[in-house]
């Protein structure tokens, strides 16, 4: 019969914080390596960014939306006295030309081959089902 030995390790186990924090640090690292793979932040765009794409379709998905829209308009807002490192806010208005009934109002993300894939809060705008909006603040 052989016997067991118990082998008391001399390292530290590490904490659950340090756990945390090293697998967060990771997830950070990996990003980096696929950056096609996730939506780019919205605070990047301007409403120039949009305006060669007018009249173009957008593919959008999200939980409840797997659809095609077009971009039919730019509306852009006062800057009233947002500081100068905020962008002017604007708006995309979209229509929906191949759906008769409204799309929920969630987060969806945006796809355009100029764009990239952008998520957004899209919602309609109007009674009539059609338009919808996605406001960039």
């Amino acid at each position: 019969m052989i016997a067991r030995q118990k082998v008391e390790s001399t390292a530290a186990r590490p904490s659950r914080r340090q756990i945390m924090i090293g697998t967060g640090s990771l997830a950070v690292a990996n990003i980096g390596l696929v950056p096609r793979a996730l939506a780019q932040p919205a605070a990047a765009y301007t409403a120039a960014s949009f305006a060669p794409y007018i009249g173009q379709g957008f593919l959008v998905t999200g939980d409840n939306v797997n659809t095609s829209l077009r971009l039919i308009k730019i509306e852009t807002y006062p800057r009233g006295n947002r500081p100068a490192s905020l962008r002017d806010p604007f708006s995309l208005i979209f229509r929906d030309v191949s759906n008769t009934e409204a799309l929920p109002a969630e987060i969806v993300e945006i796809a355009h081959a100029g764009v990239g894939r952008i998520s957004v809060f899209l919602h309609p705008i109007t009674k009539n089902p059609t338009y919808y909006e996605a406001a960039f603040n």
